[in-house]
């Protein structure tokens, strides 16, 4: 009995690694360019001229819609608004 286990886990080995060595390359990542809507917003966030800029203007109004139905006081959201960064060019947001 011990001798057929012994035959059937080294037949599951060799058969696996011969397995892997023949498959060849994974494929599991791939880096794909960004597409130019993405490229675009992303260059146009990256040549940013601090608070004036149209996409931070955005993301001030999306903010500003988000704490309008909580209990902050104007002075905290103040505060937190402070602390954020725009997230693709990292310039600090400001009302």
């Amino acid at each position: 009995m011990s001798t057929s286990r012994r035959l059937f886990l080294r037949t599951g080995l060799f058969a696996s690694t011969a397995f892997a060595l023949a498959s060849g390359k994974a494929f599991a990542f791939a880096v794909e360019e960004a597409g130019s809507q993405v490229s675009g917003i992303y260059h146009a966030a990256r040549s940013c001229g601090g608070g004036d800029d149209p996409q931070h203007q955005k993301l001030l109004a999306e903010l500003r819609q988000s704490l309008d139905g909580s209990s902050l006081s104007p002075e905290e959201r103040d505060e937190l608004v402070a602390r954020l960064t725009c997230p693709i060019c990292g310039c600090g947001l400001q009302l």
